[in-house]
């Protein structure tokens, strides 16, 4: 719990003081990305979703036991979870809903340790907006729903959990 607190606090510091992209090979490099590098990919994303059932996002960095990407959404996303892979996201632009917990409805494999569904009942939820942080364990069910006319830029951490 400590160190998610502690990535999930490195997250909100690296879009607060905004990060460069920067692709360096040295072991002691380290690769960042500003707040307009994300938003101009953001706006690369928007033209994929448009082909994409409203969703796009590119992965940007391995490494191990976590890697990091870029997501954009123009409509909201069907429940989800992810066995072995925390998610941290950092809202970049826009804002949505989260719903966390529950149960996914029709809850089927679409790759080993990704499921979805077609709804998620009795979950909890929480207003997410521009600089929010939020940590979501491996294994528990969520869904990201926007308002009509809403769009969603964020910053994703996936943590191996288990």
């Amino acid at each position: 719990m400590k160190s998610t607190r502690i990535v999930s606090a490195v997250a909100a510091s690296a879009l607060a003081v905004g990060l460069h992209v920067a692709a360096q090979t040295s072991p002691a490099s380290a690769d960042r990305w500003t707040r307009a590098d994300m938003l101009a990919k953001s706006r690369e994303l928007a033209a994929t979703a448009k082909q994409h059932n409203g969703a796009a996002s590119i992965k940007l960095s391995n490494y191990p036991g976590h890697f990091t990407m870029l997501a954009y959404r123009e409509q909201s996303g069907g429940p989800e979870v992810h066995e072995h892979f925390a998610d941290i996201f950092v809202i970049v632009r826009g804002s949505a809903t989260l719903f966390t917990g529950g149960t996914v409805v029709d809850q089927r494999t679409t790759s080993p340790g990704e499921m979805i569904g077609s709804a998620l009942e009795d979950a909890a939820s929480q207003a997410l907006h521009v600089g929010d942080v939020v940590h979501i364990p491996a294994g528990t069910p969520h869904r990201l729903v926007l308002s009509k006319g809403d769009t969603l830029t964020y910053f994703v951490i996936k943590v191996k959990e288990s």
